[in-house]
């Protein structure tokens, strides 16, 4: 489901239950910042940080916060008696559910209490959302449909960051209804005037509380479309897509990653039959350069917040590639690219898992430290499965992996090559491979 990779940015599942909102919040939280991971109308996994630490996701919809007792538009209010201390008063029923919620026994179940601190928080939360976001005025239009409801709401929360005691905010916004396999172009081009309302009161708000270089606004979608279209002036499943991102400290007016030589499959190898386009640019590319303006600047704290980034070499966007303020580059991209083919024999058939492939690269980056004090980095590219007979005659499995280390010496490949002549490095190579028993563990084996 690509939508959930969207949101994980966790390509091998390295940090399982997070988002990357969630752990660049978790970062911020380590360096002492006080954070807000808040959906509007439902919850997204992009906001989920580490469980460990278990913080809690804030969903309020997009009229505002819902009280349980008093209701919101459009939530039935219960009837209670004008009298708030009767059998059936606002107060009565508080102080039940107080009593209710709020003993712990020894007997007591761990779901039980979590279901009681839930309830007593969900109160204390609506109470203090509702108190901070009374005082808050907007004078701009964001439309009139749903987008523009949630963009609204957004738009409260942070003109209330003082109130709400946060100075790093994520919010996640959503709108489905775009699946248009016909009549594609009368249909979008009637949701763009929704979603350009919403952006353009969204704007207008932060425009007037001198906000724009402070937010970074990402529009993405769960997949891109076919670009021929079908029978029914439509457009199928794709793959990739275009998508923007805004802000008053952006490099604005800039496409960055690469369009396909071509909307049909003529001849480049990204666009497949009916013009669904490969992917070139990740999103690990995208949100490193945005981790970087969020003040996440550390290679470990990258590292956590993209797990998979070290298999993208140098492509990668730096905050100084995408804004204004930005200053960062990436280390071992200052000169030229190796290119190296790497034969393995494997004892089955199969590929190298993920694990495998940055295991390999380990032993490269090894050899390349040997080789040059400069820095150097390493990808899999690509990897083949050969079938083929060994000298007795026997088959066996061979994996030819493509590998590029980008490096800051323009004289990487000649000193690289030399350097793995080592004997050594070919059982290093070979080291690399899991056992079947580590595979197995892997798979869930009940005896591991």
């Amino acid at each position: 489901h690509q939508k959930i990779e969207n949101h994980l940015v966790d390509a091998f599942r390295d940090i399982p239950g997070t988002g990357v909102l969630g752990r660049m919040l978790d970062v911020a939280e380590r360096n002492a910042m006080a954070v807000g991971p808040i959906a509007i109308d439902r919850t997204s996994i992009s906001l989920a940080g580490n469980p460990v630490i278990a913080r809690p996701i804030d969903v309020i919809a997009n009229w505002g916060p819902i009280d349980l007792l008093d209701g919101s538009p459009p939530v039935d209010t219960f009837a209670f008696d004008t009298d708030s201390a009767s059998p059936r008063g606002k107060d009565t029923l508080l102080s039940l559910m107080a009593g209710l919620n709020g003993n712990f026994t020894a007997s007591s179940g761990i779901f039980g209490e979590l279901w009681s601190q839930q309830m007593v928080d969900s109160k204390r939360y609506t109470d203090d959302y509702t108190d901070v976001l009374d005082s808050i005025t907007i004078s701009s239009h964001f439309g009139n449909g749903n987008v523009g409801r949630q963009m609204e709401m957004v738009t409260k929360l942070i003109k209330a960051r003082g109130g709400r005691g946060v100075n790093r905010d994520a919010f996640h916004v959503e709108v489905g209804g775009f699946d248009h396999h016909g009549n594609a172009k009368s249909n979008f081009n009637a949701q763009l005037l929704e979603i350009n309302g919403a952006v353009e009161g969204f704007w207008s708000e932060m425009e007037a509380e001198g906000l724009t270089s402070d937010i970074v606004f990402i529009m993405s979608s769960e997949f891109g479309r076919t670009t021929t279209p079908n029978s029914g002036s439509g457009t199928d499943h794709g793959w990739a897509g275009n998508y923007f991102m805004a802000s008053g400290a952006a490099k604005g007016g800039k496409i960055l990653g690469q369009f396909p030589s071509t909307y049909y499959d003529e001849g480049d190898e990204y666009v497949l039959p009916r013009g669904r386009v490969i992917p070139r640019t990740s999103w690990d590319a995208i949100w490193h350069g945005i981790g970087q303006w969020f003040d996440i600047t550390k290679e470990a704290d990258l590292d956590y917040i993209l797990p998979n980034r070290g298999n993208h070499g140098c492509n990668l966007f730096t905050d100084f590639d995408l804004f204004t303020t930005g200053t960062n580059v990436i280390s071992g991209c200052g000169g030229v690219t190796a290119y190296f083919d790497q034969v393995i024999v494997m004892p089955e058939e199969r590929m190298l898992d993920p694990d495998e492939q940055r295991s390999l690269c380990d032993v490269y980056i090894s050899y390349a430290s040997e080789a040059t004090s400069l820095t150097t980095n390493c990808f899999v590219k690509d990897q083949a499965l050969l079938e083929t007979l060994n000298a007795d005659n026997a088959t066996v499995y061979e994996v030819t992996l493509s590998l590029e280390l980008p490096s800051d010496d323009e004289d990487i490949e000649s000193k690289l090559t030399t350097a793995i002549q080592d004997p050594q490095f070919d059982i290093d190579v070979q080291a690399v491979l899991k056992t079947a028993d580590e595979n197995e563990c892997e798979a869930g084996s009940s005896g591991c």
